[in-house]
């Protein structure tokens, strides 16, 4: 089947259940949720906090948090990175505190052990998963209705560590003091990538394949990479070392360690790590020298699905960051165009989320600027650092029905790797297994790109896109058609990001979007744009995403983008039906984007 369309511009292991005596000193353990944090969680029941001597007298401790005659309470976790945790939870059991049921994101429940006597503080642990993509929530009712729920504290650590393999570093020696070795290597720079090449491979020791022995050297390194293919998900290291050390990440000393034999756990958050490569270094400074070998183990919480290794491969290296990509000028008349071409090696954009092919670097009418990049900078293997009329299949193909470490398509761009059983999340940097390539058409007002793709899951296609630029009206025309050519259905939706920026002008309220309906906005952004009836003015005050409602039919599948100061009216209509619509804005560009759904059988 063939379409067509034109548009224009967590498991349990185990369950422990301990009670406490009233008479010892109750503590909080350190990075526990305590009352105070407990009851400022986001959507929990309205409570009280309680002096623990008022439910248990003569105890001594912290305040616990109580709910009275609440049948059911929800608490949101933070499981900041991917690995198996130990949760406990301390709650008064006994008395007129019925054993409470805790459910678990994957719908299993844990019953905590009845007391038959006085009040007493219980500990109960169990463990589970961090499944990327899932809010981790914790479901607590009484097993009796009607009986109060008070907690202490909860308590989460991660329960394992692995090894990463020593193959995956390479050390190297400076006869130079630490301080001069962090300006050296770049340690303190955000963007720095490079590993030297006097550095060596690490061979690793059958009986010990996580350490890493360190050359002799008044200040040595160790050097590796990992690949962040998750999105909101922060990852956690552990270092044990036989002498001190610092631990940089990205630019940032994360951690320092000063004691002999000791063990550091390092927790990155998710905003400390970029999406894709980020680089990773062991420094031993030269106050740390000894007549012994310097050595150290690095582990992951989840290094089965953590990709390391000492050397980038080209597809994602973001130092590749050339400016002579290879790209092609079409004009009619005076409309012109100039169009980055797919390319593996030098191609403006080689990442996983936009289609390479079709991508406008500038769009003019006379002397008339159409078109931006979304980023001031350029970055060929950044996720967003697309530009103009950047194109996306947003939902991918057989990504459900793969396994962790099994492949999956994304139409338009090639087979990324699934990294574990998640929910698919457009804006994660899924590791590149091979990209489709394309091949290209070009005369003098238009480009034609052609695509093959398949993958082991049955899927196929054949995606045709031409962009045709026209002088009556002056404009620019991209007719898409896509062939189901495999044995499994495609279904998605496809859509124009729509990088607009006219004249080069910052997008504040010297712009305005209307459209053929009264759109309603389903975030709330009253406070960065301005909605009246059919119309739509940014604010200026930040950047804006909202979806928004309001569309009918085909009818309502155009909008005009005003740039008032110069009266330019950019207008952009698909000949297909809505299925979805967002609208996004920074300072740097304005984006109607319009979906259109899409349902091929074989």
């Amino acid at each position: 089947m063939v379409v067509g369309y034109r548009t224009m511009m967590l498991l349990i292991a185990f369950v422990l259940t301990l009670p406490v005596l009233a008479q010892q000193q109750y503590t909080v353990p350190q990075d526990a949720l305590d009352h105070s944090k407990i009851s400022k969680l986001r959507y929990i029941p309205k409570c009280d906090v309680a002096a623990l001597s008022a439910l248990i007298p003569d105890a001594k401790g912290p305040p616990v948090v109580l709910w009275e005659k609440q049948s059911l309470v929800t608490l949101p976790i933070s499981l900041p990175a991917v690995g198996s945790y130990e949760i406990t939870i301390a709650h008064l059991a006994g008395g007129r505190y019925a054993p409470l049921i805790i459910k678990t994101p994957d719908g299993q429940k844990i019953t905590t052990q009845r007391v038959n006597g006085d009040v007493l503080v219980q500990l109960t642990t169990f463990q589970t998963d961090l499944i990327p993509g899932h809010n981790f929530e914790l479901a607590i009712q009484p097993t009796i209705s009607q009986s109060p729920i008070a907690l202490m504290y909860i308590q989460t650590h991660i329960k394992r560590f692995d090894p990463v393999n020593a193959a995956c570093w390479k050390v190297g020696s400076l006869e130079q003091s630490a301080e001069k070795t962090i300006q050296h290597l770049g340690l303190n720079q955000a963007d720095a990538f490079d590993i030297p090449n006097t550095f060596e491979s690490v061979r690793a020791i059958a009986s010990q394949p996580g350490r890493v022995m360190m050359p002799a050297g008044q200040t040595v390194c160790a050097m590796t990479y990992f690949y962040n293919d998750l999105a909101f998900t922060g990852y956690s290291f552990s270092l044990k070392t036989n002498t001190s050390a610092d631990v940089y990440v990205n630019g940032k000393c994360v951690s320092s360690l000063t004691s002999v034999q000791e063990k550091r756990q390092i927790q990155l958050p998710w905003n400390r790590i970029k999406r894709g490569v980020n680089r990773l270094v062991v420094m031993m400074p030269s106050e740390s020298a000894s007549d012994s070998e310097r050595w150290f183990e690095f582990s992951a919480s989840d290094a089965k699905h953590t990709r390391f290794f000492s050397s980038i491969p080209h597809a994602v290296d973001p130092r590749k960051n050339n400016t002579d990509w290879p790209r092609v000028s079409i004009q009619n008349n005076d409309v012109r165009a100039i169009l980055p071409l797919p390319d593996t090696q030098k191609g403006f954009y080689r990442s996983i989320r936009f289609e390479w092919a079709g991508q406008i670097e500038q769009l003019s009418v006379g002397d008339t600027q159409l078109l931006a990049s979304l980023h001031q900078d350029h970055s060929p293997t950044g996720l967003d650092y697309a530009t103009g009329t950047a194109e996306e299949f947003f939902e991918p193909i057989g990504f459900d029905e793969v396994s962790a470490g099994e492949s999956f398509m994304k139409l338009g761009v090639g087979l990324l790797q699934k990294p574990m059983d998640h929910e698919y999340f457009f804006g994660a940097a899924y590791w590149p297994i091979r990209f489709f390539d394309w091949q290209t058409d070009v005369q003098s007002d238009k480009v034609t790109f052609t695509q093959h793709g398949e993958s082991p899951t049955g899927h196929a296609y054949r995606y045709v896109k031409a962009l045709q630029l026209t002088d009556s009206p002056k404009g620019l025309v991209i007719e898409h058609q896509l062939t189901n050519t495999g044995k499994k259905r495609i279904v998605t939706n496809h859509y124009n990001h729509n990088f607009i920026r006219i004249n080069n002008t910052d997008i504040d309220k010297r712009y305005r979007v209307d459209f053929p309906y009264s759109p309603q906005t389903l975030n709330n952004v009253r406070s960065r744009m301005k909605l009246n009836k059919n119309q739509v003015t940014p604010l200026g005050n930040g950047t804006i995403f909202t979806p928004m409602t309001g569309f009918a039919d085909v009818s309502d599948s155009h909008l005009t983008v005003t740039h008032l100061p110069s009266d330019t009216k950019l207008h952009i209509r698909s000949d297909q039906p809505m299925i979805r619509f967002w609208f996004f804005a920074s300072d740097r560009v304005i984006c109607p984007e319009m979906f259109t759904h899409i349902d091929l059988p074989p």
